[in-house]
């Protein structure tokens, strides 16, 4: 069986994805892998079984283990709201199977579930008081509801582009999450492994990212083995089939998982990273199969399969390496699509951004990081000279979207604020206005 599942590791390895996140150091991986994390050591929790490789579990319960499987869902639970439902899952399970095993392990159960309720709550707890001290809701930015009734109110955005800032919130608010970005109609979600529609592919026409694709493995592999496990289940239901429960049992709760990401998800695909990673686990059975019946053809289809989803996955980093081998633009202002002037301030000049665009925050903090930015979240709605002279403002960068310029008139300050335009220049399709504040 090590073969199978190595394949299925491969698999879950060229899920676009997670490739994707891999390299940006995208927070759903980062949970996704303390989740997984925490599920291997809590079944690593008999150190007898552990050390001797028995196939039976000894008596001898390590409390040890138990909590650091409990500070690694912490530390999931902590990474974002997301993985709430997730933890809470694995929360119910672990104290269930301690339940199941109390006459194993001779130990109280009250004991066992202060350790994993406290080795959760330490890594994560602090976000949950802070949000709920800041905001009044534990939950924050989720806004919490019981039909109409509202209890915690959430985020509400006072920004008149969001749909262009927020990539999970497209045109027509948050309840069209996921069914209006990845597929046209909500059936094709039956057949999305095999379409991967993306409403809004950018410039480059690749569906793969760090929030969309499954890829070709995921497709011709995965959704077939999760297929297989049902199979048995219903022949075990039926008594045809009898394998053991275990199978069935985790097909069951992959179906709890994906129905949690069906309805409190909102069907965003990079917050059912979990899910997918679970269901290529679910595949080993069905690939193992598939190598002994037909050893040759499902190798060269899991070849193929794997070769042209990373190959498509490397379509836009080869382009853009391409294209700086070509143009010899390697400078951080050319690659982040900035000023080359944002680099020549002096260290520690204050820089705030009025864009109303966070992802620039980043670039206006120069190549050597030695710019003090104040971010378009911090800084108000609308500027006043207090604001400026008391954080010590230098310039102020307003960033406008080329279209947006050409239907309006140029972006200015505030008559209250006194600045002179040092610059005016178009990056990447992004109209750029630098301000030098008059002090």
């Amino acid at each position: 069986m090590k073969a199978p599942a190595f394949a299925a590791i491969l698999i879950l390895f060229s899920i676009p994805i997670f490739e994707f996140q891999t390299f940006s150091a995208y927070v759903d991986l980062f949970g996704t892998a303390f989740l997984f994390a925490a599920v291997t050591l809590f079944g690593h929790r008999y150190y007898p079984w552990i050390a001797t490789e028995k196939t039976t579990q000894a008596s001898s319960l390590s409390l040890t283990a138990l909590a650091v499987s409990a500070l690694a869902c912490g530390l999931s639970l902590g990474t974002k709201t997301t993985f709430l439902p997730y933890c809470v899952l694995f929360f119910g399970a672990a104290i269930y199977i301690l339940w199941r095993e109390r006459r194993i392990h001779n130990k109280p159960l009250a004991l066992l579930s202060s350790v994993v309720v406290i080795g959760m709550l330490l890594p994560s707890a602090f976000w949950y008081v802070r949000d709920l001290q800041a905001t009044g809701n534990p939950l924050y930015p989720t806004p919490i509801s019981l039909g109409r009734h509202v209890i915690f109110p959430g985020y509400a955005s006072v920004m008149s582009n969001v749909e262009e800032l927020l990539i999970d919130d497209p045109p027509g608010g948050t309840a069209e999450h996921g069914d209006k970005k990845f597929v046209r109609h909500p059936s094709e979600w039956w057949i999305y492994p095999w379409t991967e529609w993306l409403k809004n592919a950018g410039v480059f026409p690749i569906v793969y990212g760090e929030a969309s694709g499954l890829g070709g493995a995921f497709a011709g592999f995965v959704v077939v083995g999760v297929g297989f496990v049902a199979y048995q289940f219903l022949g075990t239901f039926l008594g045809s089939n009898k394998t053991t429960s275990l199978p069935p049992t985790l097909l069951l709760l992959w179906l709890v998982l994906l129905l949690v990401w069906v309805f409190a998800m909102h069907r965003v695909l990079r917050f059912g990273m979990p899910v997918w990673a679970f269901a290529c686990l679910l595949s080993a059975p069905a690939i193992a199969l598939l190598t002994k019946a037909y050893p040759r053809a499902s190798g060269v289809l899991f070849v193929c399969a794997i070769s042209t989803t990373c190959a498509v996955s490397s379509l836009v980093p080869l382009h853009d390496l391409a294209g700086k081998l070509l143009s010899g633009r390697w400078s951080r202002s050319a690659t982040y699509a900035y000023p080359a002037f944002i680099d020549n301030l002096p260290a520690g000049t204050c820089v705030l951004n009025d864009s109303l665009l966070p992802e620039k925050d980043f670039a206006l903090a120069g190549k050597s990081l030695t710019n003090k930015v104040i971010t378009a979240f911090e800084a108000p709605r609308k500027l006043t000279p207090g604001f400026i002279s008391s954080n010590n403002v230098d310039y102020i960068v307003q960033i406008t979207s080329a279209n947006e310029m050409e239907r309006s008139s140029s972006a200015a300050l505030p008559e209250s604020v006194a600045g002179i335009e040092v610059l005016h220049s178009t990056q990447a399709g992004k109209v750029w206005q630098v301000w030098k504040v008059q002090k």
